[in-house]
């Protein structure tokens, strides 16, 4: 049977630097002693502060000194290894995009599927088309949606500072993708009411009518307008036309405008 030394006022078990408070044990000791069991060197307490043990590993303690993963490791008998790291970057040389599978972006991964050679991902256009309107692609600029694409331009450019969250442009020939300095105006957001003023639309009508009388009747043009597209431009004028001068013997300015557009 063992027996505790009393010669000073630390635990009594050989190597256990702990005060004692029982029977010359400590408490983690004298617990042992209570129950019966063999006195074996108590496991010494990492605490949660500071980073894992494991050389190298700059993660949060959980247990034992370890974090999540390594006291994993060391708690299912496993050997305490460094943990697997995501990959973050394509392998492909010169690709900046985030990897996604095997290695490799989503675009080479699906060149990669489709059996293809790799190759250097084309970059996105300098423009594209949405809901009518001309998106530019510039992340920089001030006014730059999420995905880097812009349409206000021409108004930033126009007032010298770019434009500010309450405000926003608007078409006023109801044409989206004209933006012409003289075709834009600023409005405050949510006052902006759907549809264009008549008086804008006769003005943009009257423009177009003025400075392209020779051309706008020209055979080419004719050729190179599809007939939806006349079709739709018919639609759209002749009603608004003849409302507007409904007061003025409308059929008559009606069929003048027509025949000039040969729409």
């Amino acid at each position: 049977m063992f027996e505790p030394e009393r010669s000073n006022r630390l635990c009594s078990f050989h190597g256990c630097g702990r005060p004692r408070r029982t029977k010359g044990f400590c408490g983690g000791h004298y617990l042992q002693h209570r129950k019966g069991w063999e006195l074996r060197p108590l496991r010494p307490h990492y605490g949660t502060k500071g980073p894992c043990r494991f050389d190298g590993c700059p993660k949060p303690r959980v247990s034992g000194g370890y974090c999540a993963g390594h006291a994993a490791q060391h708690y299912g008998g496993r050997p305490v290894a460094p943990l697997f790291q995501p990959k973050k970057d394509c392998d492909f040389p010169g690709c900046t995009r985030r990897h996604y599978a095997l290695g490799y972006c989503q675009g080479h991964r699906l060149q990669l599927r489709q059996g293809r050679p790799l190759t250097p991902l084309r970059g996105k256009r300098g423009w594209r088309m949405s809901n009518g309107y001309v998106m530019l692609f510039e992340p920089k600029h001030p006014n730059a949606q999420k995905q880097g694409y812009v349409h206000t331009k021409v108004m930033a450019a126009t007032l010298g500072r770019p434009l500010r969250p309450f405000e926003e442009v608007h078409h006023k020939n109801g044409i989206r993708h004209d933006n012409t300095p003289e075709n834009l105006e600023l409005w405050a957001r949510g006052m902006q009411p759907p549809g264009s003023r008549v008086s804008d639309l006769i003005e943009a009508a009257v423009r177009v009518h003025s400075t392209c009388t020779g051309q706008i009747c020209s055979p080419s043009l004719r050729s190179r307008t599809s007939p939806p597209a006349r079709r739709s431009l018919r639609a759209t004028w002749v009603p608004l036309l003849a409302e507007t001068t409904r007061h003025d013997d409308p059929k008559n300015l009606v069929r003048a405008f027509v025949e000039l557009c040969d729409f």
